[in-house]
Order: structure tokens, then C-alpha cells, then sequence
């Protein structure tokens, strides 16, 4: 139900009390089973990068840092049979699709300070120290300045409001698409009639995707990784529905409008998602 590229797949690692450079659990042996990051500077140092740049986020951040830990923690796997290192690049993978999903939050900006908190806890876990590794306090949200704050009981309505008019999107959509009608296939009648239906579907289209831009762009800002779990998971699919939507104009192969089945398939995925996102807000805080 999730995608990334397809279905984005939200990761909840369970949260870690410490900081950036304070480790869990002590001792030699433990410190033994953590991975030396010096293999992987370059792509610690890229993932670091991101995380605590100056500027503000922007989108492709929570892609960027993915890239670079999934790279680095499959050349770890590769490299050591170990099974404490195993399990430590393990947690790697893990943090780096949380990072990936916060692309897939809806139409904020991803949420770089709390990847950030995120990083410093998995970061302790997984490598041993290095004097190159970026301090905790760095980046932007940093100094002193408030924490994002939590969804409220008014983003929830807010949320909600949305997805009821998505479903009447919904029903309204599949009336006119059956007024719009599938491709000509008659070839005497292509040039006539069928460049006459690729308008109608085009016009249709444009306004069809400027009312879903608009009620996306009535959502809340999208919620921290460590926000209310049925919440977040009711965004998630909220904003995977408005992607379904936007696939129904969508022609297949050399065919500029959809067949039936095409956009039949596309408001039944929406319809999915909208329930699902229903019952995670009738369940959240």
C-alpha cells in the first residue's frame, strides 16, 4: 500500500534514548560488534551533508541521504560475514527507507531535523566513533528554536475534510470519464471523432488535476516520523490516493486517452486508500 517509486514502505525503528556520540550499550564487545565507518566515510559524509546543511529543506533531501546509506550499507553486508555487523547494517537499511519515506509524506517539505535526531540514535548503534562525524547540535532547526510541533485535533478534521472531497471527487470522476468515453477504435473515424475525444479528455484532464493540486495543497504540513502512528499512516495514504487520481487521464502505449479498465483500476486503488485513511483518523490520538 505504500511506495517509493511505487509503494513507499514507512519504517518505525523503536526510538533510542541517546544522543549523537552516546552509545546504548557499552562495553568492549559491543563496541567490537559496531562497523568501522571509515569504508564508508564518502557515504556517511554525503548522507551528513544534507542532514546538517544550512539551508532550508528541500525536496529530494530525504532521497539523497537513502541513496547514500543504502549504498553504504550494502557494501557492509558485502564485506563482513559477522553477524553483529550484519544485524548493525541492518539497522542501516532501515533508517535509510525512513529517510526515503519523508519523500513520500505528501507535499511538505520532508522533515529534516527530525532525521536528523533519528540519525544521531543510529548512527551510535551502528558505527564505531569518528572524529569526522557531524555534531548533533548542527543544521538549521538547531540553537534553541522550537520543536516541530505534533499534529493537533484540528489537523486531524483537516485531514478528514480532505478525504471526503477526494470520495466526491471520486464519484463525480467516474461519471464524467464515462461521459468522455474510451479511446475510437474505429480507424475511419480516428481523425474525426478521435482527435475530437483526445480534446475533451485534455480539457477534462487539466481541470481534473488543477482541483486535486488544490485540495493537496489543503493539507496540513505533513507529520514528523514520531507523530501519532494512525495519523501518520492516514496521511500516507491520503497523499497516495491523490497520486492514484492523478493516474486516471493517463493514456497506455501509443493510446493518449485511458482504456476503461485503466482508470476503473485508478479509482478503485483511491477508493482503497480513502477508506484506509478513514479508519486510521477515526483511531488517532
Amino acid at each position: 500500500m505504500r511506495s517509493i517509486a511505487g509503494m513507499a514502505v514507512w519504517v518505525f525503528v523503536a526510538g533510542l534514548a541517546a544522543g549523537c556520540g552516546t552509545r546504548q550499550d557499552d562495553g568492549a564487545s559491543a563496541e567490537a560488534g559496531r562497523i568501522d565507518p571509515e569504508p564508508y566515510r564518502n557515504d556517511l559524509e554525503a548522507a551528513e551533508a544534507v542532514l546538517y546543511k544550512d539551508a532550508p529543506a528541500g525536496y529530494g533531501d530525504g532521497d539523497q541521504v537513502s541513496a547514500a546509506l543504502y549504498h553504504a550499507a550494502s557494501r557492509a553486508m558485502a564485506a563482513s560475514g559477522d553477524p553483529a555487523q550484519q544485524e548493525r547494517a541492518r539497522v542501516l537499511v532501515a533508517f535509510a527507507g525512513e529517510a526515503g519515506a519523508v519523500e513520500d509524506a505528501g507535499y511538505a517539505l520532508p522533515d529534516l531535523g527530525g532525521l536528523r535526531t533519528r540519525w544521531c540514535q543510529v548512527r551510535a548503534e551502528v558505527f564505531r566513533d569518528a572524529d569526522w562525524f557531524r555534531e548533533g547540535d548542527a543544521g538549521p532547526e538547531a540553537g534553541g528554536q522550537a520543536a516541530r510541533p505534533r499534529a493537533s485535533a484540528a489537523d486531524v478534521h483537516d485531514v478528514g475534510e480532505v478525504v471526503d472531497r477526494l470520495n466526491d471527487m471520486v464519484r463525480k470522476g467516474r461519471r464524467q470519464v464515462e461521459e468522455l468515453g474510451e479511446p475510437v477504435y474505429a480507424l475511419e473515424l480516428v481523425d474525426r471523432e478521435g482527435e475530437a475525444q483526445i480534446a475533451h479528455w485534455q480539457a477534462w484532464s487539466r481541470e481534473w488535476n488543477d482541483k486535486l493540486t488544490d485540495l493537496a495543497r489543503r493539507l496540513p504540513p505533513a507529520p514528523g516520523l514520531d507523530d501519532d502512528g494512525h495519523y501518520l499512516l492516514a496521511y500516507q495514504d491520503v497523499a497516495q490516493a491523490i497520486a492514484d487520481l492523478r493516474r486516471v487521464p493517463s493514456g497506455v502505449g501509443a493510446w493518449p486517452t485511458p482504456f476503461r479498465y485503466q482508470w476503473e483500476r485508478c479509482f478503485e486503488l483511491a477508493e482503497q486508500q480513502l477508506d484506509a485513511a478513514r479508519q486510521h483518523l477515526d483511531q488517532s490520538f
